[in-house]
């Protein structure tokens, strides 16, 4: 029998199964079960977070989160980082973000940012979970973020990526790389 989940509890199931298969199958586009860029940064915050983890976020979605127990925390110290959009200040940061250590490599950011998925920028993406390779369009992000990801990436240090447009996903892990053509 399957257990009956409450409302807040099949959203959460959901989504989470939707970063699951984003990081799994990156470059492919999950379905999220939310309308609207801070309705899903809001469903992706409930689904991962909680008391032992630290947050850097906006202020009213730090606020809308609270009930989960996260700390929040200034962005160099922060386990999430879920931001409606990504500006060029931001790539300074992206530097100084968590990437683990070699003994902890879990100890990293996880970067959570909304996007305009199927359009813009054309990027192939290859790795682990990509057969071959995979051709994705993303828009409203710095050029230079590509860029600058790929600079950082040292596996198994590094950082996790999700993009959003409020109503799908796409995962970007740290072990794939994503160059822009």
């Amino acid at each position: 029998m399957t257990p009956a989940y409450t409302p807040a509890e099949r959203r959460a199931r959901e989504t989470f199964l939707a970063l699951l298969r984003a990081l799994s199958f990156p470059g492919l586009l999950q379905p999220l079960p939310a309308r609207g860029l801070e309705e899903a940064l809001q469903a992706i915050g409930e689904a991962l977070l909680d008391e032992g983890v630290g947050l850097y976020a906006p202020g009213p979605l730090l606020q809308r989160l609270r009930p989960t127990g996260v700390r929040p925390r200034p962005w160099r110290e922060a386990d999430y980082l879920l931001l409606p959009r990504l500006e060029g200040e931001h790539l300074a940061w992206l530097g100084e973000l968590r990437r683990g250590s070699l003994l902890e490599p879990e100890r990293s950011a996880t970067l959570v940012v909304g996007a305009r998925l199927g359009q813009g920028l054309s990027l192939v993406l290859e790795g682990p979970g990509v057969e071959g390779s995979r051709q994705v369009r993303l828009g409203g992000l710095p050029p230079a973020f590509f860029a600058e990801r790929a600079r950082l990436m040292e596996y198994p240090l590094g950082f996790e990526v999700f993009l959003t447009d409020g109503q799908r996903v796409l995962g970007l892990p740290r072990t794939v790389r994503a160059e822009v053509l």
